[in-house]
């Protein structure tokens, strides 16, 4: 297999998507959009602490992009959450040996529901507490699932889009509903919250970013 970040940058590019994982695995452009950026609002969100992946079909409002993986809102489909990360395959196959948790969040017709069939490892509260303004951590299935999709949430206005995704393997299809941003409003950074467009500032002025330490941390943390 090739490299899987720039795989993920070949499919943006044949999907008609701006090829932009994260500004921090990109320095020329973080300067670039650092010196004159302009933001989108803030988004109000519920982050759930540990991880989400999509099941079948779901339909996801982004609210935070530029990081591997992106923050969403779940509007429609079903959402399997785990508090390990791990491919998709090993993910179920941990859940059947009771070395994972085993919870969905689902979403019908605006009515969330939870099945709860075992909590051990994630936080009882955390679980309960799960809403309608909670953001998830999406990833995909694999690596380059999981990259495709922060890629997705790079092309979106923060908490104005809806975004239809199904991921199998490597694999994701998808369909920007609303919200979709054209490629000089990506390298406006609209895709970014105030709040980040200040952080990346920061970060900008003291040198912060290293994009060979972000990539690895990306394929530590996934792989």
């Amino acid at each position: 297999m090739g490299d899987p970040f720039e795989e993920a940058l070949r499919w943006a590019e044949s999907n008609g998507l701006y090829p932009l994982i994260s500004l921090y695995l990109n320095k020329g452009l973080a300067k670039r959009i650092a010196k004159s950026v302009s933001p989108s609002e803030n988004v109000k969100f519920a982050e759930f602490a540990y991880y989400a992946y999509p099941e079948d079909e779901v339909v996801l409002t982004f609210v935070q992009g530029n990081w591997v993986p992106p923050k969403a809102f779940l509007r429609e489909g079903r959402l399997r959450l785990a508090f390990f990360v791990r491919p998709y395959e090993e993910l179920i196959k941990a859940i059947a040996a009771k070395e994972e948790d085993d919870v969905v969040v689902r979403v019908v017709n605006d009515r969330l529901s939870l099945e709860k069939n075992r909590v051990f490892y994630m936080d009882f509260r955390a679980v309960n507490e799960i809403s309608q303004g909670s953001a998830f951590k999406v990833l995909g299935h694999t690596l380059l699932s999981s990259l495709k999709i922060a890629i997705i949430a790079n092309n979106v206005v923060p908490g104005k889009n809806r975004v239809r995704l199904s991921v199998k393997g490597e694999e994701v299809k998808f369909e920007i509903l609303e919200g979709r941003l054209r490629r000089e409003e990506v390298e406006a950074g609209l895709f970014l919250t105030k709040s980040q467009a200040e952080t990346l500032k920061k970060d900008v002025k003291i040198k912060i970013i290293d994009p060979n330490d972000v990539r690895e941390a990306i394929i530590t943390k996934l792989s």
